[in-house]
């Protein structure tokens, strides 16, 4: 009985972990790619991988801080994908993308003058971007899927 209420909630089952290539500036690049790793105790099947690229945007100090979630791209590998006790499975992926940028981003890269002028107003309004890679495996059988994440600089 605790071994199907175990299987069925997961536990003990699919972990997930991001593994990326060469770190690739999210300024300049477009993609990003690297490879999953699926490991289980036991062997498992996975029906599908939801990869998200997502940005959170905070601006403001204290009580007017406001914050923004953004997904700047996201991918769906569908399976079945099968994982062994023994050796985890590799699964390479490659992650289109798209940047949104901010009215400091865009004053930012007119010229060098205005750059300074952009940072010193966002160091001022307290403008943060946090970027992070989301991975979520949805196995069979299971009411909770695998998650990870992996925040990037």
């Amino acid at each position: 009985m605790i071994h199907k209420l175990r299987h069925w909630l997961g536990i003990e089952g699919v972990k997930v972990s991001i593994e990326l290539d060469a770190r690739a500036d999210l300024k300049s690049a477009k993609t990003i790619s690297g490879v999953l790793l699926l490991s289980s105790k036991r062997p498992e099947n996975v029906d599908r991988i939801v990869l998200a690229l997502k940005e959170r945007y905070v601006r403001g100090r204290w009580k007017e801080k406001k914050v923004s979630d953004f997904t700047l791209g996201e991918l769906v590998l569908k399976g079945p994908f099968a994982v062994n006790s023994e050796t985890p499975a590799q699964i390479p992926f490659k992650l289109s993308f798209t940047l949104i940028k901010s009215d400091f981003d865009l004053l930012e890269e007119k010229n060098l003058v205005y750059k300074g002028v952009a940072q010193t107003a966002k160091w001022v309004q307290g403008v943060k971007s946090e970027y992070w890679l989301e991975a979520e495996a949805f196995v069979k059988g299971r009411i909770i899927s695998a998650f990870t994440k992996k925040f990037l600089k």
